[in-house]
């Protein structure tokens, strides 16, 4: 993306990706999550939310994320276009 080309700092990319991701797809929430195998934590590093979305930041378990580390780890993408019908979300997402 011509947004992110000019873009150096790795904190900066991360914002300004799930910023731009999130305008693209008129999503509510969009996340960036770094994942800790060993110790198997997950943390919540960058979020871009939109018309009142509730914040996810903070560290969670690895199992937290089961429902969407299965098919990132297999290099395919996770979009859930209504999270509030989708058996694949957990309740408190």
């Amino acid at each position: 993306s011509d947004t992110l080309r000019p873009l150096s700092d790795a904190d900066e990319i991360e914002t300004t990706a799930c910023r731009v991701l999130g305008e693209w797809l008129g999503a509510h929430r969009v996340y960036y999550v770094e994942i800790f195998e060993p110790e198997g934590t997950a943390t919540v590093r960058k979020q871009y939310l939109r018309d009142g979305a509730a914040s996810i930041a903070g560290n969670y378990t690895i199992e937290a994320f089961d429902w969407t580390a299965a098919p990132l780890r297999r290099g395919e993408a996770v979009v859930v276009s209504d999270v509030y019908h989708s058996d694949l979300v957990p309740p408190e997402y």
